[in-house]
């Protein structure tokens, strides 16, 4: 078997709530019918930020195949 080295794919540590999930779907479509028509404006604004501790890992793993890892928190500086 072949193996490459290559960066690992994170993955969320737990399915985000359905329930909560339809309600914030519903508000996005509410209030983007309310800009559509004028009566609001919707200002988009870029969170991005850096972590101070870089974290980008690879591994060996076989060819075709994406090794995932659970995703974790780490303290994010949003620069502004």
């Amino acid at each position: 078997m072949w193996y490459s080295y290559k960066r690992l794919r994170f993955i969320p540590l737990k399915k985000p709530d359905k329930e909560l999930y339809d309600i914030k779907k519903q508000l996005i479509q509410k209030y983007d019918l309310l800009s559509q028509r004028g009566k609001i404006h919707i200002y988009f604004f870029d969170e991005s930020g850096f972590f101070v501790n870089s974290n980008i890992p690879y591994a060996w793993s076989p060819v075709n195949q994406t090794m995932v890892i659970k995703s974790f928190h780490a303290k994010k500086v949003i620069k502004l």
